[in-house]
């Protein structure tokens, strides 16, 4: 699961020595690994044979592995009460804007948060995830990672985690195991404010998200007063079981907020389910890793932002099965193809969801990791992406935290220069000649 790349004491030394300006892998977290959906074309000989035996095995295999990973009740709950209260803060702002949040994205990232701070700071982030203590709090991210990751050919769910330390600050190991283990978070340590550190931090969030965020990685760079970022990502791509032809794709009118646009539509018939509530009306549709996409139209004057001010619409997205509303029609839909990202800070948010002692140098605790004093939370990013076309889903979110000690920087050597007595000056042109040269006895206006 995971591996210590080689004894941190002497992580450390080499580290302090400031040999190093690139990054020092510390801990380096392994995948999960996962059993393989089967490929019927793999079951096939060259004669058109096809064994059915071999395959029904490695599909038994690959089902039972897949029912390992669901969350259990208390889980799901959890996960679902915090995501009321995230999307309602993220998502409620009637601001006219795109958004796009990942909720089980920045619900990693902060259980990270949560595991390298203590006291008060520590229990005002376990009761945003509805945990009762760190263990649960540790158990439920480790599990919900396990459950969204998946890459067996048909779709790709891929959570990834790292976190990004100075090399001249000694932490402590027990804390970076923890991520390593439970949140399959590796470990790097570098010079911050080093463009070079800058660049491994941007290309890390590249690789983990397709490249869908790149754009906003060029803006994730690190203050030479940073002490600790973390660093969550998904990436995420699947089918739909019943592609669109593109052949009924037509260019129609979308009303929106600023005005009429013409934009691409895709439409489908067919049997399906149609789901409705106050305010609005619903369908899904089913992707190939076996969840839906979910399309959420609010009726005429009612804004979609609104629909998050209560908690209707992420009950029935979590679990339709107790929606009273809906019924079975036959149903021609008309999906605008669409390419929308969501740049948030999250600061402000937080703190308004009740996560502020983490941003108070004198008040937060960061002890589990490091006993540098008076460190805070300085920047808290979320941005992701979301695509969809004929064929499928592709999205992507990241979340960066990084927090900063304003008793961690050396100070430095000073000096006073004070020009008060009878001097001498210098011109000189681009090329180091002197233009002027001159003694200065008396000041003269």
């Amino acid at each position: 699961m995971f591996k210590r790349i080689i004894l941190f004491g002497m992580i450390l030394s080499v580290l302090l020595s400031g040999v190093y300006t690139r990054a020092v892998v510390l801990f380096e977290a392994q995948d999960p690994t996962r059993v393989p959906m089967p490929d019927q074309a793999d079951y096939l000989s060259e004669d058109g044979e096809f064994d059915y035996e071999a395959y029904d095995k490695a599909y038994m295999a690959w089902l039972e592995d897949d029912r390992q990973k669901f969350l259990s009740g208390d889980e799901s709950a959890s996960l679902t009460a915090y995501a009321i209260q995230a999307a309602r803060e993220i998502l409620a702002r009637e601001d006219q804007k795109n958004k796009v949040f990942s909720p089980v994205n920045l619900y990693l990232a902060l259980s990270m948060l949560s595991e390298i701070t203590g006291g008060d700071t520590q229990s005002e982030i376990l009761s945003l995830l509805d945990a009762e203590n760190i263990e649960t709090l540790r158990r439920r991210a480790n599990a919900i990672f396990l459950s969204i990751y998946e890459n067996d050919g048909q779709t790709t769910s891929i959570p990834a985690a790292s976190i990004w330390l100075r090399n001249d600050i000694s932490y402590k190991p027990d804390a970076l195991e923890y991520l390593c283990k439970d949140y399959f978070a590796s470990s790097f340590a570098g010079t911050m404010g080093d463009s070079e550190y800058d660049r491994e931090i941007q290309s890390w969030l590249n690789e983990k998200t397709g490249g869908l965020l790149e754009e906003q990685a060029k803006n994730i760079t690190f203050d030479p007063d940073t002490i600790i970022s973390l660093a969550t990502s998904l990436y995420f791509k699947a089918g739909w079981t019943g592609e669109f032809s593109k052949s009924n794709t037509k260019t129609d009118v979308f009303h929106a907020v600023k005005g009429d646009q013409q934009t691409e539509f895709m439409h489908k018939g067919g049997s399906d389910t149609y789901y409705w509530g106050e305010n609005f009306g619903a369908v899904a549709l089913s992707m190939t890793n076996g969840g839906k996409m979910w399309f959420i139209l609010p009726d005429e004057g009612i804004s979609p932002e609104s629909l998050f001010e209560n908690e209707a619409v992420l009950r029935l997205t979590t679990d339709p099965a107790a929606w009273q509303n809906q019924t079975r029609l036959i149903i021609n839909k008309a999906i605008p193809k669409f390419d929308v990202t969501g740049e948030n800070d999250l600061i402000q948010s937080l703190k308004n969801l009740g996560v502020q002692l983490a941003f108070d140098p004198k008040k937060s605790d960061f002890t589990p990791l490091t006993d540098i004093p008076e460190i805070a939370v300085s920047k808290a990013q979320h941005d992701a992406r979301v695509k969809i076309d004929e064929k499928g889903v592709e999205a992507a979110a990241y979340t960066v935290i990084m927090a900063y000690a304003t008793s961690a920087r050396p100070p430095e050597e000073k000096m006073d220069f004070i020009v008060d007595r009878p001097f001498a000056f210098l011109i000189t042109s681009d090329d180091g000649f002197p233009l002027f040269t001159g003694i200065v006895n008396t000041i003269e206006n």
